[in-house]
């Protein structure tokens, strides 16, 4: 196959199959992105949900919570409020310590001047930077004043409170001032949960932080649960101080493994932090439930049905070419055999065409004919082994030292008898002197081929002009026919291989179509070309050749 067909041949294969495969790439990227985005909109709505159930959790406290502090400021009003405050403390479990402060932020209770159990003064010790210097009333405070002004901070929560106060029927009628305070000592974050009474005092409620922890773990999910729920997934709950609280899933760990997303908790526990971990197969099983894989389906198919139309035309391109050549070469094979007899019965009807004696003017005009015929078969059979190596790109020139008019002269007289049966008259003009190194069998076939042509075509106008001159190193041999002439619409289609001005098989001048390709492919290899000039009648060719070197093989 040509390389020219064979670019083509890609192109219109490769081209469509690119467009399919660019198309395809996009979809499945922009589906890449869509499932990314979904797959990060899951992460984050696990851990959501995980934020939420905590969140559920410590709003769940705050009633019963809300229902100690009110009681530890009523107690602190009566006789014996401080034993009271103490067996309150005793028997909520959820709250390690209670605190009472006056207006000022002055610690009423447990106060240092008052004989102190272990744990109250353990309390004093890891709360005194809250009391110390009121800062922890100042926080208040300022609390409550962003509150009303609709201001928000991280450490109070505004829906808690209206959470509280909606569950507590005992503070529906009072100014609603409580919240969560956060502070670090020792492992991590400590709760407070405060309330600020009508009196002004402050009672604050620190949150037993194991029992918080055993609360939050048990409204988690069970390892075993979430095995199957998240067989592919891991999700860690962490301290502030990035310590495994708990953790579940199916999904083990490797060493160094990056979270896929992670997010805090909502106040007063923002310092913790949830983590989502996940393997690829978590997120193959989204990709299995898209839609891309049926779009993309048609899009396979049709590169499938591309590519195997491609190799169909090919294949079938192939054997075609195959066939062609093997018509090529048995054309080529039967003419080598024709030549040799051919050349035997041209040579032997020369020979008795001398022989014969004038008186027998009939036997030597029919054996005229013969000679005439087989020269003319023989330069058909040599067109067709020119034309058949020209396809092979076989084609090679033997120069040799050539009397160009002598060439001319006789090739005339091989034309003269169907000439002159045609009423053709020839005139040759010639201001060569000089032999020229060319391929003598070459040229002869390149003006036998055009003197055939005027023969088949030109016979009508009863007339041929051959001029022959060297023009600046190169030879130029003119051939003027008084003919019809060649339509300015062939002019250059008639150099083309196969091409004839009539297809029509009861024409008398028709020809095998390759005479003026050949020509023009011989001239080309003598450096020269050649052409059809304008002109007023008939046709006129021009030969130009240049002189090949000596060595040209």
């Amino acid at each position: 196959m040509k390389a020219r067909l064979v670019i083509v041949f890609l192109v219109i294969i490769l081209a469509p199959l690119m467009l399919l495969g660019w198309l395809g790439d996009r979809m499945v990227t922009e589906e890449q992105e869509l499932l990314n985005n979904q797959y990060k909109i899951l992460m984050s709505s696990r851990l959501n949900d995980v934020d939420f159930t905590i969140k559920r959790l410590l709003e769940s406290l705050e009633p019963e919570l809300m229902r100690t502090i009110e009681k530890a400021s009523v107690y602190y009003e009566e006789d014996n409020g401080i034993d009271k405050i103490r067996r309150l403390v005793r028997t909520s479990p959820k709250i390690s310590q209670i605190a009472v402060l006056n207006k000022e932020g002055k610690v009423l209770f447990p106060s240092p001047s008052l004989p102190l159990s272990k744990s109250e003064k353990e309390f004093l010790d890891r709360t005194r930077s809250v009391w110390d210097g009121g800062y922890l009333l100042s926080q208040v405070r300022k609390a409550e004043a962003d509150r009303s002004s609709g201001s928000s901070q991280t450490k109070w929560s505004p829906q808690q409170t209206r959470k509280a106060a909606s569950i507590s029927p005992t503070l529906s009628n009072q100014s609603i001032r409580h919240g969560w305070y956060t502070w670090y000592w020792g492992n991590g974050i400590n709760l407070l949960f405060y309330y600020t009474d009508p009196s002004g005092k402050l009672i604050a409620a620190e949150i037993s932080r194991i029992r918080l922890l055993a609360d939050i773990i048990s409204t988690l999910p069970t390892t075993k649960l979430t095995d199957s729920i998240l067989p592919d997934a891991r999700i860690r709950l962490l301290d502030s101080r990035d310590n495994r609280v708990y953790e579940w899933g199916g999904y083990q760990i490797p060493q160094g493994t990056k979270a896929s997303a992670e997010r805090s908790l909502t106040p007063p526990l923002e310092a913790w932090k949830l983590e989502y971990y996940s393997t690829d197969r978590e997120f193959e099983s989204i990709l299995a439930q898209s839609k891309l894989v049926q779009t993309l389906a048609p899009i396979v198919v049709s590169g499938i049905f591309l590519l195997g139309l491609g190799l169909y035309f090919y294949r079938e391109n192939n054997r075609e070419l195959t066939e062609a050549k093997e018509k090529v070469n048995f054309v080529n094979q039967v003419s080598h055999e024709f030549k040799t007899p051919l050349t035997n019965i041209r040579m032997y009807a020369e020979l008795l065409e001398n022989e014969i004696s004038n008186d027998q003017s009939k036997a030597s005009q029919q054996l005229g004919v013969i000679v005439s015929e087989s020269q003319r078969l023989s330069r058909l059979i040599q067109n067709v082994l020119t034309f058949a190596r020209g396809q092979r790109k076989k084609v090679t020139l033997r120069p040799s030292k050539t009397n160009i008019n002598a060439l001319v002269e006789a090739l005339l007289d091989e034309f003269r008898p169907s000439y002159d049966a045609k009423g053709i008259v020839t005139k040759v003009s010639s201001n060569l002197a000089d032999d020229m190194w060319c391929d003598a069998d070459a040229l002869r076939q390149i003006l036998g081929n055009l003197l055939s042509n005027v023969e088949k075509y030109a016979a009508a106008g009863g007339r041929l002009d051959l001029d022959i001159k060297k023009i600046q190193g190169q030879i130029e041999i003119t051939i003027q026919d008084q003919g019809p002439g060649i339509p300015m619409v062939e002019r250059e289609q008639i150099f083309q291989a196969f091409h004839r001005l009539s297809d029509s098989l009861t024409d008398s001048g028709t020809g095998t179509g390759i005479g003026l390709t050949i020509s023009r492919a011989l001239a080309r290899l003598h450096n020269g070309d050649l052409l059809l000039d304008k002109s007023e009648t008939g046709a006129c060719f021009r030969v130009i050749l240049g002189e090949l070197k000596k060595e040209t093989s």
